[in-house]
């Protein structure tokens, strides 16, 4: 991440990190080698070459102290949010910088070892493609892995790379389908029609929101890249993570090279 202290940022990583998790309270100040869950978060932000600020929402006041010691600038919001995508629209609203960003990155602050690769391939595809409204990311299905599992969420991508439906079921029929990785960058008209819009009932039934911007019309183009991020769910992905970050691999922040979109 460049610094730029003359002009405003144009491209925002936009992290949300609830402090009271259900299933994981205090996840975000999770110790991950050493160092709190958030952190990895921020650097991994920081470290891509075409985000020009990093920030983070959060509900507590100690998760907002250790993303700020970590390189980002963070922001306290209380108001109830049903998901990720809200607390950033309070970011977006309590924070000046933020709030004149053009495209808005999500990156999820449960994923420690998000490549910056992954950042940067969702915006170089925004950029390069003006019909897109929204870019994510998605992966081939790996060995050991079980498309029936809900937990991974699977992608129907139509020839032009545009989505056309996401789905916790393994779709599509007969085939191994996509697996989502679950990173998104925005246009700033898009966030912000999609977050102001009511869930839809297909989004509710699915419990995944991507639904409600393909529902809005919005135009979603999936890019290959093949992410190695492990989300932290409950206590014990972080064994899962520390294994992974002790092994070599591009891409990551602090590693060597990094991976490719298509």
């Amino acid at each position: 991440m460049e610094s730029l202290p003359d002009r405003p940022a144009v491209v925002l990583a936009a992290i949300p990190a609830r402090y009271g998790a259900t299933r994981f309270p205090g996840k975000p100040l999770a110790e991950i080698l050493g160092r709190p869950m958030i952190a990895w978060v921020v650097e991994a932000a920081r470290a891509a070459g075409r985000v020009d600020d990093v920030a983070v929402v959060t509900d507590d006041e100690s998760v907002a102290r250790a993303a700020r010691n970590a390189g980002a600038r963070a922001v306290v919001s209380l108001r109830s949010a049903a998901s990720g995508s809200d607390r950033i629209a309070h970011l977006l609203a309590a924070d000046p910088i933020a709030g004149r960003a053009t495209i808005v990155v999500n990156v999820q602050g449960d994923e420690p070892l998000i490549e910056p690769g992954a950042i940067d391939a969702a915006v170089d595809a925004l950029a390069a493609d003006s019909a897109a409204d929204i870019v994510t990311l998605v992966r081939t299905l790996r060995g050991g892995e079980d498309a029936n599992d809900p937990n991974l969420v699977k992608a129907v991508v139509g020839h032009t790379g545009r989505a056309l439906y996401f789905s916790r079921a393994p779709i599509p029929s007969g085939g191994a389908g996509r697996i989502h990785v679950g990173l998104y960058a925005y246009r700033r008209a898009a966030f912000d029609r999609f977050v102001t819009a009511p869930p839809t009932a297909l989004e509710e039934t699915e419990r995944l929101e991507q639904l409600r911007a393909l529902e809005l019309g919005l135009v979603i183009r999936c890019v290959a890249f093949d992410s190695h991020s492990i989300a932290v769910d409950v206590p014990a992905d972080i064994a899962r993570v520390e294994a992974a970050l002790q092994r070599p691999a591009p891409g990551r922040a602090g590693g060597s090279g990094s991976d490719q979109s298509g």
